[in-house]
């Protein structure tokens, strides 16, 4: 029944918000000790100035003053950071755990197929659509606002926001019932 994904979201989000003064804490300490050994390099090195130039090219039209940077992005004369960890690791994760559920019922290859690079797609806008808010966000009203918005908003209930609306609309318009031959 497709109820058991949606069951499943709320009951990742109610975990997820509770646990999320620990998952923040947590996530902050493993940046910094990646950060500190160097592992996550090619992320920092290779992603990061990327989605600094796309979130140049998205607040430029809106009269920002943008200067995308190798590890970030200056937006109104502030500086937004991006580190390794703003990339999505946990929205990915978030996805990946609602595909085992969602796509656990008998549907067609094709069909989960398409949900799979639908979401794959859901995610770069996603994560594209996060950091340029929270570079907004930065940009007005500083950067300790812009962090907290970044922790306890956009990295939590943006996902489940994503999520639902990606299963309500995978449910409605992608994913085809198996009919018996």
């Amino acid at each position: 029944m497709t109820k058991r994904v949606f069951v499943f979201l709320f009951a990742l989000l109610a975990v997820s918000l509770l646990v999320l003064p620990v998952i923040t804490t947590f996530d902050h300490f493993l940046t910094r000790v990646l950060n500190s050994f160097g592992g996550i390099r090619i992320v920092q090195e290779v992603i990061v100035p990327h989605e600094a130039k796309i979130i140049a090219v998205i607040l430029k039209p809106f009269g920002f003053r943008v200067a995308p940077t190798p590890t970030g992005i200056y937006v109104n004369d502030v500086l937004v950071t991006i580190w390794w960890s703003c990339i999505g690791w946990q929205s990915a994760l978030l996805i990946i755990l609602s595909l085992f559920v969602g796509l656990s019922r008998d549907f067609p290859f094709s069909s989960k197929v398409e949900t799979v690079i639908l979401a794959i797609l859901g995610f770069f806008f996603l994560t594209v659509f996060r950091l340029t808010s929270v570079a907004v966000v930065g940009a007005n009203f500083g950067t300790m606002v812009a962090l907290l918005y970044h922790d306890y908003f956009a990295a939590t209930l943006l996902t489940f926001v994503f999520l639902f609306g990606f299963w309500w609309f995978s449910y409605t318009f992608v994913l085809e019932e198996k009919h018996a031959d």
